[in-house]
């Protein structure tokens, strides 16, 4: 496959989170595959720190929306974009999003799981391709918790 952004010489940067370790194993033998330098991460904190510790660019965070350990990827998105604001957001989920979880308004895209090959090089490739239209990251993530009744 040949990437447009292959002839750049630079690799993209992707920050993978997925606390299931079938989907993290397959999707970063993908994304490592097709030239992308992967960080990984199985929670929302590692993320994060991994978010604050990485000096150079991450052109996107693959999260799923529904882990364990934390909140949930739309929280961990609403945080990464304080962090990184120039940092592509795509979400993963086998469920659909939240209700009042309207992730285009903040230029956000998502991945319904399951997905093939082709689909996720698709979603994370084109992210690669465009800068991200953001929002405000916080108040979206704070009327999200109002809607969902939580604080």
């Amino acid at each position: 496959m040949n990437f447009p952004w292959m002839e750049t010489g630079r690799s993209p940067v992707v920050l993978l989170v997925e606390d299931e370790e079938m989907m993290l194993t397959f999707a970063r033998k993908v994304l490592e595959t097709a030239g992308y330098k992967v960080l990984t991460a199985t929670n929302s904190v590692e993320a994060l720190h991994a978010g604050a510790a990485y000096t150079g660019t991450i052109d996107v965070l693959l999260t799923d929306v529904r882990m364990r350990l934390f909140e949930n990827g739309l929280e961990l998105a609403s945080c990464f974009g304080t962090l990184r604001p120039e940092t592509n957001v795509l979400l993963m989920s086998a469920s659909p999003l939240p209700d009042g979880a309207d992730h285009r308004e903040l230029g956000w895209s998502f991945l319904p799981k399951p997905f093939s090959v082709s689909q996720l090089l698709e979603a994370v490739g084109s992210l690669i391709l465009r800068r991200p239209a953001h929002g405000d990251w916080v108040a979206w993530a704070q009327d999200i918790r109002v809607k969902s009744g939580s604080k």
